[in-house]
């Protein structure tokens, strides 16, 4: 090979080499300003944006949480009679800064919350962490995923239904609550629970 075809394809090599970088660089520029939007989803103050729930005491027993969640409706819920505990579940849950009332007390506010979806139930929950007490080693799984405000996403009903019909109480809307579970799946993080003993039946 002549030095210079060598020298010819060198170029050519180092060319492809730069535009692959400059169109690297360009997507990387364009997913930067691509802005999220949030008001989209189930909240009515739209969140500041994402976080990583895992790294915060308040949200690190998640899984913990989940399978206490899976055992006290054991056999509840879709398929009832069916043993959860018993069966492969998934999850996903993302996490969210939300926007602090200025007029809570500081020591009351939350600004942080986790959406957790279970995708076999089709339930839709929001998770402002676990119990104090349970961070601290208390024996057993944390139990507040299990008390919080569970929505079935078979009952959400569709905002033009929500003009003509009240429910009461805390309700969402379809097309947000779907959203939000869209935002969970592209964000959050995905968790699978293989069958399990609860911790009161390991003797």
């Amino acid at each position: 090979m002549s030095r210079r075809k060598a020298d010819a394809e060198h170029e050519n090599i180092l060319s492809a080499l730069l535009a692959t970088a400059f169109l690297s660089c360009a997507a990387a520029q364009g997913m930067a300003d691509e802005k999220e939007d949030f008001s989209r989803l189930v909240y009515d103050t739209p969140p500041l944006g994402h976080f990583d729930f895992e790294q915060d005491p308040d949200y690190s027993m998640i899984v913990q949480e989940i399978k206490a969640w899976i055992t006290v409706v054991r056999y509840e819920g879709k398929n009832p009679g069916t043993d959860k505990v018993k069966r492969w579940n998934h999850f996903c849950a993302v996490g969210y800064t939300l926007p602090v009332d200025p007029n809570t007390k500081e020591e009351f506010s939350k600004k942080t919350e986790v959406t957790v979806y279970w995708k076999e139930e089709r339930i839709l929950t929001f998770w402002t962490g676990s119990y104090p007490k349970l961070r601290k080693g208390d024996a057993g799984y944390g139990k507040s995923l299990t008390h919080e405000h569970h929505f079935s996403m078979d009952d959400i009903l569709p905002r033009k239904d929500l003009e003509t019909t009240f429910l009461g109480g805390a309700q969402l809307i379809k097309e947000d609550a779907e959203n939000t579970v869209a935002d969970c799946e592209k964000h959050g993080n995905q968790y699978i629970i293989g069958p399990f003993t609860p911790p009161f039946e390991e003797h």
